[in-house]
């Protein structure tokens, strides 16, 4: 699952955002700071994007997995992944 199909990737801080496709079309995710931090090494890497980008796959495949067919996920409220999602 390569990264260039997840889209709109946003550093919010103590979140991050991204988008994924799913049925169809996409559907926006944020996944914490905690999980980056506990699972995907971005505090030693300094930076929730590098820490992303460097585990995309397993992400992605996260959000995917835990997206609801047929439910409705919007800005306001997205899928959400933490810590205890890895």
């Amino acid at each position: 699952m390569a990264t260039q199909h997840f889209v709109n990737i946003e550093d919010h801080g103590e979140y991050l955002n991204f988008r994924v496709p799913f049925e169809k079309n996409t559907i926006p995710v944020t996944i914490s700071r905690e999980a980056l931090d506990d699972h995907f090494r971005a505090k030693e890497l300094g930076d929730l994007v590098q820490a992303y980008v460097q585990g995309s796959e397993r992400i992605n495949a996260r959000a995917l997995t835990k997206a609801l067919p047929g439910a409705v996920y919007t800005v306001a409220q997205p899928l959400r992944l933490t810590k205890d999602d890895f």
